[in-house]
């Protein structure tokens, strides 16, 4: 159990340690971050284009760490509202 304690504690200072997450609008300029961090576009090859298309709309908001983008969200508002949540990362070089 003090393993375990000390592994969450460890986790929560290197936590704090790292710079605060920052929510954006995106703009186009950040179509290849944002599909470095999307889960499914290596499962579904019409994504790119998705992504493209939300970024036009303008319907798109990066998070940021550091500078980089490690998340993204879209809100589609010309349908029924939805939120999708398709990408994050803790930090910018983590796998997908």
């Amino acid at each position: 159990m003090c393993v375990l304690i000390d592994k969450i504690q460890a986790e929560r200072v290197a936590d704090q340690m790292l710079p605060a997450i920052k929510i954006r609008k995106a703009t186009k300029t950040d179509s290849s971050a944002v599909k470095a961090v999307d889960s499914t576009l290596p499962l579904d090859a019409a994504r790119a284009e998705h992504i493209d298309s939300w970024l036009e709309q303008d319907e798109v908001l990066v998070a940021e760490r550091g500078g980089q983008i490690v998340g993204y969200g879209t809100a589609f508002t010309n349908r029924q509202p939805r939120l999708f949540s398709a990408g994050q990362r803790r930090y910018a070089d983590d796998p997908p």
